[in-house]
């Protein structure tokens, strides 16, 4: 006897159907189905369910008749067996080769196409050759780039002076303390005093929100109360 357990589920005014898949699951396919159509269905009911497949189709056909559902139009187990033998058929070698053979002559997109992506792939491969990841961007390659791309004239986003202003528009004043609680210094930003001082930003913003006391031997604040 199967372990699998089919069900036997019920829209009222719509339908009576069969499924092996959790209600919930089924139940998420048929009112995508039925939106397209503009019916918003009613709560799905469970009406029997049985590990004996053959008694399941022949209820499920038995209560479409008693009810006045529509009956459909291949029962239960034919469906499982063609949704079966579907699956079967297209993964076959025949399948794909009827399906290569549908394709043949048309035009790739130029990316598809084989000369393009064996150009792109040797190219990719010559840039990376040698290279781990954590060396793609190191300080003579950042340099090399910038070399690049000298005398090219700048956008108006990566210009210094526009990239300046959205630095200093988004930054968020920090307030330096002694340990004693004398104010010390307002800086302009967290990244500023890792520039001047060496401390990393990041132990900054977390002695400003309060979850260590402090950092770099001061206290941290977003404000100077």
């Amino acid at each position: 006897m199967s372990s699998r357990i089919y069900k036997i589920y019920e829209y009222p005014g719509y339908k009576i159907g069969a499924t092996y898949q959790p209600l919930s699951e089924r139940d998420k396919q048929n009112r995508f189905k039925f939106k397209k159509k503009g019916i918003d269905l009613p709560e799905i009911i469970l009406l029997e369910q049985s590990t004996d497949l053959e008694y399941i189709t022949k209820r499920e056909l038995e209560l479409q008749e008693d009810r006045g559902y529509p009956k459909e139009t291949q029962n239960y187990i034919t469906a499982l067996k063609r949704q079966k033998l579907g699956t079967i058929a297209a993964q076959s070698l025949e399948a794909k080769a009827k399906k290569s053979k549908s394709t043949k002559g048309r035009e790739m997109p130029w990316l598809h196409n084989p000369e393009v992506r064996k150009k792109i792939g040797k190219a990719s491969y010559k840039r990376q050759k040698g290279k781990r990841p954590n060396q793609l961007l190191t300080p003579e390659s950042i340099k090399k780039s910038a070399q690049s791309r000298k005398g090219i004239k700048l956008t108006w986003l990566q210009k210094p002076e526009v990239r300046k202003k959205a630095a200093k528009k988004i930054s968020i004043p920090v307030y330096q303390f002694t340990k004693d609680g004398k104010f010390i210094k307002k800086w302009q930003s967290a990244s500023e005093v890792k520039q001047a001082l060496g401390i990393d930003n990041a132990n900054i913003g977390t002695c400003c929100k309060g979850y260590v006391k402090s950092v770099g031997g001061y206290i941290w604040k977003y404000t100077r109360k």
